[in-house]
């Protein structure tokens, strides 16, 4: 099967200044490596402490997959389909929201043994810190078409 060139892509040129990419880079592979270190002290509290439940178990591993394209969107690399990661991003930011706006304050997600539950301000201020993830993960499947370009499936 033959490969035709988009005709309605815009001409590229190598006169442009990049060198404000590396520095933006190192920031989403900074904030990349900190959602892990977090992740990484977090999941042997959930375990030591006794306190995983049932929704933590589903929610664990959706928070592994955007994790997945945190790190290709800081790489540049292209890892799946853009379908995917474009059905991918609006799904886990919805079920973010639902986690943090139902699961949490009843109790059934992330619940600490003798705690209150969670305030309104602690659940802002979680769905705040991973509002980067949100905005990398739109960045890789919507405004990345360089790394798309190649993708079979795309």
């Amino acid at each position: 099967m033959q490969h035709r060139e988009n005709p309605y892509r815009p001409p590229t040129s190598e006169l442009h200044d990049s060198s404000a990419a590396p520095s933006r880079r190192l920031l989403w592979k900074v904030y990349f490596w900190l959602l892990v270190v977090a992740s990484l002290i977090g999941l042997p509290a959930f375990v030591f402490l006794g306190t995983i439940q049932a929704i933590d178990l589903v929610d664990l591993p959706l928070s592994l997959v955007s994790l997945v394209g945190l790190f290709a969107y800081a790489h540049r690399r292209s890892l799946g389909t853009q379908r995917f990661w474009r059905f991918w991003m609006p799904a886990v930011l919805l079920w973010d929201i639902a986690v943090l706006t139902y699961f949490v304050p009843q109790g059934l997600a992330y619940a600490l043994p003798d705690s209150e539950p969670t305030t309104l301000a602690e659940n802002v201020f979680s769905f705040a810190l991973a509002v980067p993830l949100y905005a990398a993960l739109y960045l890789y499947a919507f405004r990345s078409p360089e790394l798309w370009e190649g993708s079979v499936a795309g």
